[in-house]
């Protein structure tokens, strides 16, 4: 007797990537080393290289540091979602979305403790299909999920040297520090803007010396084409050093 298999629910297939991408980023630096080109490709002079392209791909592949906020942030995104129903679980909210269009039969539940499996006949007795509002809601977060202002630099220090002293991976990974700990502030009416202005100041002196900022990128761009994750350098770079000199500037 010959096997039946059946297609996947379409919205399944639409959001599958989606789904395994927010998974790797909650398991952290691993799980995104061990999926290795899904996450970090190689360049072009590594794909063409067939002698020595594998081995220079490890190294750049041992080198590369995953930004373990990432992580932080998306737990602290969950905090939306308890502030909308204190009573419902993180995952009741991922299940109803799940369940709720009108000719999904099953959805299958990975579960480690009986506190899951019970979690989830809560959520099923009976489901509860998302209304209007609340789907709005999830898109919402979803979006904020997205523009979550980091710069996807992992710090290969493909961009080095540069041939101006600069020291990119080091400025861009203090951006990204400073955004997560809270000190990239909006303008002066922000309410921490005199705290998060000095915090930034300071820790950007103590962490790049003066001849490696950002203020001395001349948009050559020679770095632009050595970075796998596509990021337009002088871009953000001169983004970063115009921000800096106008932190230094409101006084």
């Amino acid at each position: 007797m010959v096997p039946q298999t059946f297609p996947n629910h379409p919205e399944y297939d639409k959001y599958y990537d989606v789904w395994t991408r927010i998974d790797d980023c909650l398991e952290g630096s691993e799980a995104i080393h061990n999926a290795r080109e899904k996450y970090l490709p190689k360049t072009e002079g590594m794909a063409s290289d067939a002698q020595y392209g594998d081995v220079i791909y490890n190294r750049y592949l041992n080198n590369a540091t995953y930004p373990e906020y990432a992580h932080d942030f998306f737990i602290a995104s969950t905090g939306l979602l308890k502030q909308k129903d204190p009573e419902r679980s993180v995952a009741s909210w991922a299940f109803r979305f799940a369940g709720s269009p009108k000719h999904v039969l099953t959805v299958l539940s990975g579960m480690t403790y009986m506190e899951h499996l019970q979690d989830n006949i809560r959520t099923y007795s009976p489901l509860i299909p998302l209304n209007e509002e609340e789907l709005a809601f999830l898109e919402e977060t979803a979006e904020l999920m997205q523009k979550y202002p980091t710069i996807p630099c992992n710090d290969c220090k493909y961009c080095m040297p540069c041939p101006y002293g600069i020291d990119i991976p080091a400025i861009l990974l203090h951006y990204n520090k400073c955004v997560n700990e809270g000190n990239v502030s909006q303008g002066k009416e922000a309410e921490n803007y005199k705290k998060a202005r000095r915090a930034y100041l300071v820790s950007y002196d103590r962490a790049i010396p003066k001849l490696r900022q950002a203020d001395r990128c001349i948009g050559c761009r020679q770095c632009v084409s050595h970075c796998p994750q596509s990021i337009n350098i002088p871009k953000e770079i001169h983004r970063i050093g115009k921000y800096i000199e106008r932190l230094k500037r409101e006084v």
